[in-house]
């Protein structure tokens, strides 16, 4: 994200990329997050990382 204008877009208004993970373990991945009583920063940070190998990193 952030190559293109509408992509730009969406990240200045605080879209999190779900980079290659699908739609389904991001949802699920929000809902466990949201639901576990962190802060908003803190569960931001966690939706950029790979929890459960819902996301390609550079190491697999």
């Amino acid at each position: 994200m952030g190559r293109y204008q509408t992509s730009r877009l969406l990240l200045e208004a605080g879209v999190v990329p779900g980079y290659d993970s699908t739609w389904e373990a991001m949802l699920t991945k929000l809902m466990v997050l949201l639901g576990s009583g962190l802060p908003r920063p803190r569960i931001i940070e966690l939706l950029h990382q790979s929890l459960a190998g819902e996301i390609t990193t550079a190491q697999e």
